[in-house]
C-alpha cells in the first residue's frame, strides 16, 4: 500500500465520520406539538380566588419556533369552572348562589424565553436547556352554563418555565390568567348584579389555568449545513 493509498483512506474516514456526526447533530427544529392539563380557575361575581374552587382543564397546543428566544402558535382547550357564593358577600336574593360551566377556548400566542432555549452540538452556540418564559395572545370562548353560552374574545397573559427532558421532548409548567369581556361566565342571572361601570380589571369574569405540558418538536430547519438562527 503506497503512501498516496493510504492518505486517501485516511480522507474517505474523515469525510465518513464527519457526516455521520453532522446527520446525528441535534439541530433546531421549526415545529412544537404538545398536550396539556391541569388545574382551572374562576374570578368573578361568586368568588375573587381562583384557587378557591378549582376545575380541571386539557388541551392541545401548536408553536412555530422562529428561534432559540421566540416563538408563536395556536392553544385549543376545554375547562370546567364553578363558584360559590362566600359568606358576606352583597347580591340580590334573586342572583344565584353558585355555578358550573364548562369553557370552550381558543387562542393565539406569542412567547419568549428568558434564556436562549434549545440543544446543540455547536458550544458556540451556549443554548440552555431550561428557560423561564412569558406568554401573552388573543382568542375566543364559548361558556355553557346551566342558563345560557356566552361568546367573548379573551386575552390571555402568563408566566411559565420549560425543560428539555431529552432530545426534541419538552416538559413545561405555566400558569396563564385570561381577561374576559363578559360577566356570564357564571351565569346569564349574574351579568352585572352590582351595576358597576365596566373597566379592564372589573365587572367582567377571568379565568385561569395552571398547567403542566409535554410536548415534541418536528421539522429540523437544517440537515446538511451549519445553522445560525
Amino acid at each position: 500500500m503506497t503512501t498516496n493509498h493510504l492518505t486517501y483512506i485516511m480522507i474517505f474516514t474523515m469525510t465518513s465520520f464527519s457526516a455521520l456526526a453532522a446527520r446525528g447533530q441535534n439541530d433546531s427544529y421549526r415545529f412544537d406539538f404538545g398536550v396539556k392539563c391541569g388545574m382551572s380557575g374562576y374570578s368573578g361575581d361568586l368568588c375573587s380566588n381562583f384557587f378557591k374552587q378549582p376545575g380541571v382543564t386539557a388541551g392541545v397546543k401548536a408553536d412555530y419556533l422562529f428561534n432559540s428566544r421566540y416563538s408563536a402558535g395556536a392553544n385549543l382547550s376545554i375547562s370546567t369552572l364553578s363558584g360559590k357564593l362566600s359568606e358576606g358577600t352583597f347580591l340580590s336574593q334573586s342572583a344565584p348562589r353558585q355555578f358550573k360551566s364548562t369553557v370552550y377556548g381558543f387562542d393565539g400566542r406569542f412567547n419568549f424565553n428568558f434564556l436562549p432555549y434549545g440543544k446543540s452540538e455547536a458550544a458556540y452556540r451556549r443554548l440552555s436547556n431550561w428557560s423561564p418564559y412569558l406568554t401573552v395572545g388573543a382568542g375566543i370562548i364559548a361558556a355553557h352554563s346551566n342558563t345560557a353560552t356566552s361568546v367573548s374574545p379573551t386575552i390571555p397573559m402568563g408566566v411559565g418555565v420549560k425543560y428539555r427532558v431529552a432530545d426534541r421532548l419538552n416538559l413545561a409548567a405555566e400558569f396563564v390568567v385570561t381577561k374576559t369581556f363578559t360577566d356570564r361566565l357564571d351565569d346569564v342571572n349574574l351579568d352585572d348584579p352590582l351595576t358597576i361601570d365596566s373597566a379592564f380589571a372589573k365587572n367582567t369574569d377571568w379565568m385561569s389555568g395552571l398547567t403542566i405540558a409535554l410536548s415534541y418538536e418536528i421539522g429540523a430547519r437544517c440537515t446538511t449545513c451549519h445553522h445560525i438562527d
